[in-house]
């Protein structure tokens, strides 16, 4: 890959776009009541789980965390569920799962495959929280997923499903695991569960190491263990998400969770001492790989994750080096104990040795000078001086209380010829183009792929404004100087135009291009646009030279300004702003930890009329308070700057939730069709609402609903008419008024 254009459309408008995304669990926003049938698994006894996994990492010497029991079911969710039918004609089906005494229950879909417009939720059945929505985009060609971790003895499948897909979708539980070590010293607030000589990947020991540390992943695994893997970078670019890690911690990834890039800050990591660690974002996983290569010799699985990783993570594939030469020093990053990431650093020459007494120096041993490994470690990789991978973690001895400071790490080079075939060896993998090196650097995906998709998705929503300014941004991701370049864009479907930039951008620096200002219409649009290079310019990916988006300027817009200001523990919080449909418009959080100063949070809303809750929800349960000093709050106002929502400091303790509900209705008494359409009472709880025309002829009215469904129509073919309303529920319509030249639409709200 020598040249990457990143195209980047934006709309200078001072405006946030919104996304339209999968709302609320049904049973979180009160549409439909929990379900109060609950499916009970079989009882596992913890103290014996866990006896039983310390004695067998005791035995084996192999560091793999084991933090649940697998319990093999067979749940189909349509035919074991609750049903209720929605007035949409949505059909919501909950299965409720209990497992007694567990601390966290998670489940294996071994049959998953949604339909389009399908939302499957898994909601804590004691409180509001939960995860999702999976959509049809979790789909795989396995037709298989496993869930995150909820921390709840009972959890509540939910699945929603359009009118025109009801029954269709296939969701099949094979597993259900029974967490029996405390999440709340794993994954949540008090992660700091490893041995207090372990270091965060940010302190100063790790400098030097960053773009490595984003190379490497958690691992959740479908048997209820927790393992470490590294992404992999190939002789043919990092096209391919590799994840390498132990052969010990299973060989079917189809259903395994990745967790990337959770790190402490650098302001708030524990660099071996009994300080505690800050937390850091926890939302960006991938579910599901497939088995590429695997060998039980030297311990490693080799597996191409379902997805690659999101520009936006910021991810990095790791280098390799497979000439088996001794490295001169050694540095794993991984999690022990399933906990924030943490390095370990080596500063001799490693030693290659035997494991377990297996093969001869098919191994690397290490001997700590700072740091250790621990369950959970496994599968991390061991970077040497040149900060090249050379091994994965197989086991060991080390830990914070005994003199024993040795571990060993699987030889890359052995694995390389593994068994001999292209399923047991790494090097049809990992050198695909028959390059014959004997390493390979680390490279970012930014050097590939540079976030398009990213910024594409942030371009999909809701416009103030209907005068905008549109940019690219060309950006060189290639070695070679760029020096000039064409630009092909349209809008909608009408004729493409060109237009010429030139300058000099070297590897990674970029550029704005400032394209002719636009005045859209109201409604939907769509913009492409296509960068192409010289002919003397080498370009070795064209995928993402080419860019759409789709906007939406709205039809009567008006902006709201939040300001929220969060506690020290704003990982708890998170936000929704929906309308009376529960289709959210806005969203935000969870934040981060902050030692001493809180968050303060700014947002822009751009709405159309429609009756909207902002929420805000507190995973912990004790809302935005710490202490009196310590406190949060928000207040949400219109343009004119009157405040429509607002939580006061003395009303922090909310618990769980707080809620706030308001109405935006433009001027009622506002005439368009040529100053002449009057709609009245409105809002109104009668029956009828009437609709004059002073001069024009009024030919027919249609009723809609917010979601575009029509609800009735009507010939008119005069000047006054009674629209009945009396069949419509609570909530906002539009009316279109048709006349013999033009046409209007009405916000209504019957109350």
């Amino acid at each position: 890959m020598r040249l990457n254009l990143l195209i980047l459309f934006l709309l200078c408008v001072g405006s946030v776009c919104s996304q339209t995304i999968p709302g609320l669990p049904y049973s979180v926003s009160g549409h439909v009541k929990k379900t109060a049938v609950f499916m009970r698994m079989s009882t596992v006894d913890a103290d014996v789980e866990i006896a039983k996994s310390e004695q067998e990492v005791i035995e084996s010497r192999e560091k793999i965390q084991q933090y649940g029991k697998a319990l093999d079911v067979d749940l189909d969710i349509l035919k074991s569920a609750t049903v209720d039918t929605m007035p949409n004609g949505e059909l919501v089906y909950q299965l409720g799962i209990t497992c007694p005494n567990a601390l966290s229950i998670n489940v294996v879909f071994d049959r998953f495959q949604l339909k389009m417009g399908s939302r499957m939720y898994i909601v804590g059945a004691t409180s509001n929280r939960y995860i999702g929505a999976y959509t049809s985009l979790n789909n795989s060609e396995a037709n298989v997923l496993g869930s995150e971790l909820m921390e709840d003895s009972k959890i509540i499948i939910e699945l929603i499903e359009p009118l025109e897909n009801r029954g269709s979708s296939l969701l099949h539980i094979g597993s259900v695991i029974h967490g029996y070590r405390s999440l709340e010293a794993l994954i949540k607030r008090s992660f700091n569960n490893s041995g207090i000589c372990n270091i965060d990947v940010n302190c100063p020991q790790g400098k030097g190491f960053e773009k490595q540390r984003n190379a490497v992943a958690m691992l959740i695994n479908s048997t209820g263990g927790f393992c470490t893997g590294t992404l992999m970078n190939t002789t043919a670019g990092p096209f391919k998400p590799y994840i390498l890690s132990a052969y010990h911690c299973g060989t079917n990834p189809a259903s395994w969770i990745f967790r990337f890039r959770w790190e402490s800050p650098t302001d708030g990591s524990d660099c071996g001492t009994s300080k505690p660690s800050l937390d850091g974002p926890k939302d960006r996983s991938i579910n599901g790989a497939s088995l590429v290569a695997s060998y039980k010799t030297t311990d490693f699985i080799l597996c191409e994750l379902n997805a690659s990783p999101i520009p936006e993570w910021e991810v990095v594939y790791a280098g390799w080096d497979k000439s088996g030469a001794i490295p001169k020093s050694g540095t794993s990053i991984h999690h022990p104990v399933a906990d924030i990431k943490k390095i370990s650093l080596d500063f001799k020459p490693l030693v290659a040795e035997a494991f377990n007494k297996g093969e001869p120096r098919n191994h690397w041993r290490t001997n700590w000078n700072q740091g250790i490994t621990e369950s959970g470690s496994s599968g991390s990789p061991l970077f040497d001086q040149n900060h090249r991978v050379v091994g994965q973690l197989h086991g060991g001895d080390s830990d914070c209380i005994s003199k024993f400071m040795t571990d060993y790490y699987a030889k890359l080079s052995e694995s390389w010829k593994g068994g001999g075939t292209p399923e047991t060896r790494l090097s049809d993998w990992l050198d695909p183009v028959d390059a014959q090196v004997d390493f390979l650097d680390g490279s970012s995906h930014t050097n590939y792929n540079p976030m398009l998709s990213y910024n594409a998705s942030n371009l999909k929503g809701n416009l103030c404004q209907d005068s905008l300014i549109p940019y690219v941004i060309i950006t060189n991701g290639g070695v070679d100087t760029l020096k000039s370049v064409r630009v092909q864009y349209a809008y909608d479907t009408g004729s493409i135009v060109e237009i010429k930039w030139s300058g000099k951008l070297a590897l990674y620096a970029r550029d704005t291009l400032l394209l002719p200002a636009m005045k859209f219409t109201k409604g939907a649009h769509v913009f492409t646009a296509t960068l192409i290079p010289d002919s003397n310019f080498i370009d070795a990916e064209i995928a993402n030279n080419s860019f759409s988006s789709t906007f939406t300027v709205l039809n009567n817009p008006r902006k709201y300004y939040l300001d929220l200001q969060l506690d020290t523990e704003g990982d708890e919080n998170v936000w929704y702003l929906t309308d009376s449909t529960n289709k959210i418009w806005y969203k935000g959080g969870p934040y981060i930890q902050t030692l001493n100063k809180p968050m303060k949070i700014q947002e822009v809303f751009c709405l159309d009329p429609n009756c909207f809750t902002f929420s805000v929800y507190d995973f912990a349960g004790d809302g935005m308070y710490i202490n009196d000093t310590n406190v949060g709050s928000y207040t949400l106002k219109d343009d004119s700057l009157k405040v429509v929502a607002q939580l006061l400091p003395e009303n922090a303790k909310f618990a769980s939730s707080s809620m706030k509900k308001f109405c935006y209705v433009s001027n009622v008494e506002e005439v368009d069709f040529e100053n002449q359409i009057r709609l009245y009472p409105n809002p109104s709880n009668l029956d009828i609402v009437h609709i004059t025309s002073e001069n024009s002829v009024i030919n027919n009215i249609e009723v809609y609903a917010i979601t575009g469904q029509l609800m009735s129509s009507y010939t008119v073919n005069a000047n006054t008419f009674q629209v009945p309303v009396f069949q419509l529920q609570a909530g906002m319509y539009y009316l279109r008024i048709i006349g013999e030249s033009s046409e209007t639409t009405k916000p209504f709200v019957r109350l």
